[in-house]
């Protein structure tokens, strides 16, 4: 069985989130072979009060703990809860989000035919918010165009020339998610494909399992969090940044007259 911990970050939770949160703790606890699943609720002391009393109506019986963190900054959230972590792997999971309930015996026997790698994703079913499924995500790790003959092994280049493969609901390996330092705040809605680059840079290997495992609601980011042209910086500078281990704090200066 794999030994794993589920990380939600919490920001908010508002009404339309408790339904949403609801749904995703019903899906873990629907998942098979679940014996060594646990789940790690981090955020703000009052939004986790919230999601304790919450949790518990569900009647799930996932065993869980709670890591209070003031910041909602997610990348700072998820690292605070990576090392708060005693498992080998970990996932991320957002609380619109579900698991499918064969994730983990999806994904086991490529574990086994595809050993030490430090992040295994998966296909993922990207649905809108009533639940009708839209396209699928992470698929590109088995296309040929990208990756030649090594099928489900993502290399520098093919990300590179897909930078958008999901990492939610992958399962990670936390020794060496803390060796590569994380993920890092500054780099926002390009973290993954920061972290990616630099992960991969250090010799480590990412794979995608050929099963969906996850389903995911994609956020909704205004212009006023992240224009596109920051968002075009953020992607651009990912490849830059991923030489440095430590997050140097970038930032997006506005072009002059735009």
């Amino acid at each position: 069985m794999i030994d794993v911990t589920i990380i939600m970050p919490l920001k908010k939770l508002n009404k339309a989130d408790e339904k949403h949160f609801t749904k995703a703790i019903t899906s873990i606890e629907n998942l098979r072979e679940k014996d060594n699943v646990g789940l790690l609720l981090v955020g703000p002391s009052k939004i986790l009060e919230k999601a304790e009393e919450i949790f518990k109506k569900t009647e799930s019986k996932i065993s869980y703990e709670l890591l209070p963190i003031e910041d909602t900054n997610i990348a700072v959230q998820i690292n605070q809860a990576a090392l708060s972590c005693a498992s080998k792997y970990f996932s991320v999971m957002e609380i619109t989000d579900t698991y499918t309930n064969n994730w983990l015996t999806s994904i086991e026997p490529f574990m086994k035919a595809n050993l030490s790698k430090s992040v295994y994703l998966t296909v993922i079913g990207v649905v809108n918010s009533d639940g009708k499924q839209e396209y699928f995500g992470n698929e590109m790790g088995w296309n040929p165009s990208y990756v030649n003959d090594n099928l489900g092994q993502i290399t520098e280049e093919a990300i590179k020339a897909y930078p958008d493969f999901i990492f939610h609901g992958g399962l990670i390996n936390t020794a060496d998610f803390l060796s590569v330092h994380g993920l890092k705040a500054s780099m926002k809605i390009a973290m993954w494909y920061e972290f990616a680059l630099r992960l991969l840079r250090k010799g480590k290997e990412i794979y995608v399992v050929p099963k969906i495992g996850y389903l995911h609601i994609p956020l909704q980011i205004s212009e006023k969090e992240i224009s596109m042209e920051e968002g075009r910086w953020l992607v651009e500078t990912a490849d830059e940044e991923s030489h440095f281990d430590e997050d140097r704090g970038l930032k997006f200066e506005k072009t002059e007259g735009k």
